[in-house]
């Protein structure tokens, strides 16, 4: 039985060791694909855009948190036409700067309505941020050893990739096909979803509300965007749901995040849910019902 222990517990050992070891290399060696995917979605969204010369152009740009939790064609009036930009944040800030880049002599307003992640230099936002922050602060491991295995994500994603581009086949996802096919003309959603999950779990953010994990690139380029004066910009915070333990940093952290741009026109809104009820299965993503209601509320404060 001894030997049994030791021999597995060796072989264990190995096939850790052998793992960091081929992670590491990786790290270090594996380029960044920065077609995740986001790009092509956004293609889709940005062939909905009709001139219309009656009307203003408007777009909410955002994650999924966007894409589950607006609805354009209410806010829609006479004067102003909104497309619903909702992607995915997990595809990291990169493909946003760009979109906002290749958007600013499109649209007339842009109203940016990112995760609250997203501002910070997070692990925490999907496979393709985890690798691309790690590759560029490797550092990050020495406060967040567990960095190491979130990573994993992203090459496991990586080989997926590459057996496909072998075959000549595109790496294609439910969701993908979900964000990107099942959309009105205003990019807005058109399946209804469940009415709640109770019994979703809710993360706990591994988001630093400090100075060290904020992204201040990401400032610089949106507050020079905003100078620049090509598209006017506005600022909201996407709604989402915390317990009575987490409320309390959420507003701290948001406060913070409005610190820092300052500059930009905010508009306020009740965006903090307590009430899990109101969202289908996950913190970010508000059911259909509660989709109606909060575009309603947000058509308010946006007039």
């Amino acid at each position: 039985m001894k030997k049994f222990i030791f021999k597995l517990s060796t072989y264990l050992g190995l096939l850790a060791l052998l793992s960091v070891v081929v992670f590491v290399v990786s790290l270090l060696l594996v380029p960044l694909d920065k077609d995740y995917g986001a790009y092509k979605i956004y293609a889709k969204k940005k062939s909905l855009i009709k001139e219309n010369g009656n009307s203003r152009l408007s777009v909410i740009l955002g994650g999924s948190s966007v894409r589950f939790g607006v609805d354009t064609k209410i806010l829609n009036s006479s004067d102003t036409e909104y497309y619903n930009f909702g992607m995915y944040a997990g595809y990291g800030i990169e493909p946003y700067m760009y979109v906002l880049r290749d958007l600013k002599s499109e649209v007339d307003e842009i109203i940016i309505m990112f995760e609250d992640d997203l501002y910070f230099k997070s692990t925490n936002v999907g496979t393709f941020q985890k690798f691309h922050f790690l590759k560029e602060n490797k550092n990050y491991f020495y406060y967040d050893p567990l960095a190491l295995i979130y990573a994993y994500d992203y090459l496991w994603y990586q080989s997926q990739l590459l057996f496909n581009k072998v075959r000549h086949k595109e790496l294609s996802t439910p969701y993908y096909e979900n964000i990107v096919h099942l959309t009105d003309e205003y990019g807005n959603l058109v399946l209804d979803t469940l009415d709640h999950i109770p019994d979703f779990t809710v993360y706990r953010s591994r988001v630093y509300n400090n100075e060290k994990m904020f992204d201040y690139d990401l400032l610089d380029f949106i507050t020079s965007l905003a100078e620049e004066g090509n598209v006017r910009l506005k600022m909201t915070f996407v709604p989402i749901f915390c317990d009575e333990y987490e409320e309390k940093s959420v507003r701290e952290r948001r406060e913070f995040i409005k610190s820092k741009y300052n500059s930009i026109d905010w508009i306020e809104h009740n965006s903090i849910y307590t009430n899990k009820m109101k969202f289908f299965n996950s913190r970010y993503h508000l059911n259909s019902n509660e989709r109606r209601k909060f575009s309603t509320q947000f058509n308010s404060k946006i007039k």
